[in-house]
């Protein structure tokens, strides 16, 4: 992504503006705007449910609002992507909140299932709040090999390194 369409990525239109600096002129400050505008329609349209490749076409064919040409596919590209980074900062700030949601949700059913003597449930809802909280560790914690020799000799590794007791 070029860095024009690197500071319209930005979650809140001070944030956006102040990325781009004082000094630059008056003309690239109105082209910058405008490429801004553009970008929250897209980023609409996004939300709306349009397809990307519809979004693309109606950005190389000029007809969002304040355009008075259409760009090229790779500048439209790069609009495209900071629409969907803005979404990516919407999605951040909305997950806390669901995953909160759902901690509470998982306790309701952990104590009903604890109160029902249903310990199937209860393990269930224990493990995936583990899964949720991150607390999960899939990987096994030694990995256990054992080789035969020719010779008849047994040889186990426990998967530690030399140095480790």
């Amino acid at each position: 992504m070029s860095n024009f369409a690197k500071s319209h990525s930005l979650p809140t239109f001070q944030e956006r503006k102040a990325a781009i600096s004082k000094k630059t002129n008056l003309s690239l400050r109105r082209k910058w705007l405008t490429a801004d505008h553009i970008v929250d329609q897209c980023y609409c349209d996004l939300c709306n449910g349009v397809a990307k490749s519809d979004i693309i076409l109606k950005l190389t064919q000029g007809l969002y609002d304040g355009q008075k040409r259409g760009i090229g596919e790779r500048t439209a590209f790069d609009y495209l992507s900071a629409a969907m980074d803005r979404l990516h900062y919407d999605f951040e700030g909305q997950m806390e909140d669901l995953r909160a949601d759902l901690y509470g949700k998982l306790l309701t059913v952990y104590n009903d299932a604890m109160q029902d003597g249903d310990r199937y449930s209860a393990i269930g809802a224990l493990s995936t709040m583990i899964k949720l909280t991150g607390a999960a560790n899939d990987k096994p914690q030694t990995n256990i090999q054992i080789n035969s020799d020719k010779e008849g000799g047994v040889t186990v590794n426990f998967g530690f390194k030399s140095d480790e007791k």
